[in-house]
């Protein structure tokens, strides 16, 4: 296993900036991160009142399909102490269902997560929302 550190805001939007990736991080979201000298895989998650919810999980693409963010995710699913959420894009479902997502129906997620999964569900059509096996 890597070793997994916290990583700040700044460094995640560079990692962001340098994979030409639309995510940005906030002062208030969970950074996880891996180096090797800098930052090359992050993950985000932000803390809801009855939820959590995984956003923006990147790795450079110069070491991307080394396991690198299932490691961050699975990091993510062990640290909580309340239900974890994502909404992936299509063609990363099978990657979660791989690292320990299952999908749920609209009707089963948090009050808080409904408005933030319909504005995601008008970029992404075809995702469904998904929630982790060993979640608190």
């Amino acid at each position: 296993m890597t070793d997994i550190f916290k990583a700040s805001v700044t460094e995640a939007n560079a990692l962001y900036k340098a994979a030409d990736y639309s995510g940005r991080a906030g002062p208030t979201d969970t950074l996880l991160g891996i180096y090797q000298d800098t930052l090359i895989s992050v993950a985000r998650m932000i803390d809801y009142d009855d939820c959590y919810l995984i956003r923006h999980v990147c790795t450079l693409p110069e070491h991307r399909g080394k396991g690198l963010g299932s490691e961050l995710c699975r990091a993510l699913m062990l640290s909580v102490d309340k239900p974890l959420y994502l909404f992936p894009l299509p063609k990363l479902i099978r990657f979660y269902q791989r690292i320990g997502f299952s999908f749920c129906s609209d009707s089963e997620l948090p009050p808080s997560l409904r408005p933030v999964w319909k504005q995601s569900k008008k970029k992404n059509p075809q995702s469904q929302p998904m929630r982790a096996h060993n979640d608190g």
